[in-house]
């Protein structure tokens, strides 16, 4: 399930799809979703997406993650035909580490 918001309203998106996984590693390299059914509130009548994952392997190799590589997303929106194509790249990786010291309050002066 996805959602998709318009002004202060959101809709509910019910997908289905597919997804390709790598026999070696069971990494998704591929997935694609449909709309289930249309939306007529919104004049939705079709959504179809499309993203390819590979390994991103961050500095020092310390981590490497399956990320998307490209989208294609193509819709029926509102008698209009709308299609958009993302590539991803530079990614970035970071860590934040924090540490908490506790110390009793001071005793009270009389």
């Amino acid at each position: 399930m996805s959602a998709l918001e318009l002004g202060n309203t959101e809709y509910t998106l019910l997908l289905k799809g597919s997804a390709w996984i790598d026999r070696k590693n069971y990494q998704i390299v591929h997935m694609e979703t449909d709309l289930l059914r249309p939306i007529p509130d919104i004049k939705l009548k079709m959504l179809h997406q499309s993203v390819d994952y590979g390994p991103v392997t961050f500095a020092g190799g310390a981590a490497t993650l399956w990320l998307p590589q490209t989208a294609e997303v193509t819709a029926d929106f509102r008698g209009k035909r709308l299609a958009e194509r993302h590539i991803y790249s530079k990614f970035q990786i970071f860590s934040v580490n924090t540490q908490e010291k506790l110390k009793l309050p001071p005793e009270p002066s009389n």
